[in-house]
């Protein structure tokens, strides 16, 4: 297990030290065999982006933490899978 430095300020460090100690994943970060381990995302709900309306929360399985970030899933042609992928193809993503 690799550890980012100053690991003590690193919120994923302290959130998937805190996932192991309550056995939702294993040590290299990888959620345990039938452990319900997910986490809610918010995503901005207007298609526009002009914050219209109000965010569009979904709760997603957690597959496994890394200091690279959290790796889940969503359903394909979702709006909040198309905007966490417009997020990645983004310049500062």
């Amino acid at each position: 297990v690799t550890h980012p430095p100053n690991t003590g300020s690193d919120p994923l460090h302290l959130f998937r030290r805190e996932c192991i100690s309550r056995k939702l994943c294993d040590g290299d970060g990888t959620r345990r065999k039938g452990a319900h381990w997910v986490l809610s995302i918010a995503a901005n709900a207007s298609a526009d982006n002009a914050n219209t309306e109000p965010p569009n929360l979904r709760t997603v399985g957690i597959q496994r933490l890394s200091s690279d970030g959290i790796d889940f899933c969503v359903k394909k042609g979702s709006r909040i899978a198309s905007q966490l992928q417009q997020l990645e193809s983004s310049p500062n993503g």
